[in-house]
C-alpha cells in the first residue's frame, strides 16, 4: 500500500497507508489487502482493519492477520503502525496525563523508530453464546522533543504495553447479555507504569418485535 505514503508504515493522522481526503485531492486508502484461503488457515496481507474484544484495541493499518479453521479458531496479527515514526496517531491504545487507558490522544512527529502493534484471539462460538480471549500489545519509542498531547508535553519515553482480555455474548431467547473485562500492564514510559482493570456488562430484554428494554454498567 505505497501508493498513498513515502515509506511503508509512514502514513499520517489518519493510520498508515491513508491520506487525508482533503481540498487538495489527496486520496483516503481504507482497504487494500491481498486475501489466501487454504484448507487449514486464511492469510490476509495489507492494508486492514484488525480489532480486538469490543473495540478495546483496534488498528488501521500495513501487516499481516492469520487465522485458523475450525470449532475454536485462533488469529494472530502483526501491524506496523508506523514506520520511522512519520507524524501520525499512535496504535491502538494509550494512557493520557491522568494515568487512564485511552484511545488515539497523540500525535507523533517522525523520530526515526518504529511502532508495532501485534496480539492474537481465540474464539468459540454456539448457537446460545460466543467467546474470545485476546491479548494484544504495542511497542516503540517517542522523542520527547517531537511528541505533542492534547493537553500537556509528553516525555521522552520507550512505550510497550500489554492488554488481556475476555468478551462474551449469550443468547437466551428473549435476553441477550453481552460482557467484557480487559488488563491492561506494562510500561507506558520510564516512570508511567500502564497499569488498569476495565469492563462492563449489557443486558438487554426484547420485550416485544419492537420494544426492546435494558442497561449497560462499565
Amino acid at each position: 500500500t505505497d501508493w498513498t505514503e513515502s515509506n511503508w508504515g509512514s502514513g499520517n493522522t489518519y493510520g498508515s497507508g491513508r491520506m487525508a481526503n482533503d481540498a487538495n485531492g489527496n486520496l483516503q486508502w481504507d482497504r487494500a489487502h491481498l486475501d489466501l484461503d487454504f484448507d487449514s488457515f486464511s492469510l490476509r496481507a495489507g492494508q486492514q482493519l484488525v480489532w480486538l474484544g469490543h473495540e478495546t484495541a483496534n488498528s488501521q493499518s500495513n501487516g499481516f492477520k492469520i487465522t485458523t479453521k475450525g470449532a475454536v479458531p485462533v488469529t494472530l496479527f502483526f501491524m506496523l503502525q508506523d514506520d520511522n515514526n512519520v507524524a501520525g496517531n499512535s496504535p491502538g491504545f494509550n494512557i493520557d496525563s491522568a494515568g487512564d487507558v485511552v484511545a488515539n490522544v497523540r500525535a507523533d512527529a517522525q523520530n526515526n523508530d518504529d511502532f508495532y502493534f501485534f496480539g492474537g484471539n481465540v474464539a468459540h462460538k454456539t448457537d446460545m453464546y460466543s467467546a474470545n480471549v485476546f491479548f494484544a500489545g504495542q511497542k516503540g519509542t517517542v522523542d520527547a522533543a517531537k511528541a505533542t498531547w492534547t493537553t500537556a508535553a509528553a516525555p521522552s519515553r520507550e512505550t510497550e504495553v500489554y492488554v488481556l482480555g475476555v468478551d462474551t455474548t449469550f443468547n437466551l431467547d428473549a435476553v441477550k447479555l453481552t460482557a467484557e473485562i480487559d488488563y491492561f500492564t506494562g510500561d507506558h514510559s520510564d516512570t508511567v507504569d500502564a497499569m488498569g482493570l476495565q469492563g462492563f456488562v449489557d443486558a438487554a430484554f426484547s420485550a416485544s418485535e419492537m420494544v426492546t428494554v435494558g442497561g449497560q454498567f462499565y
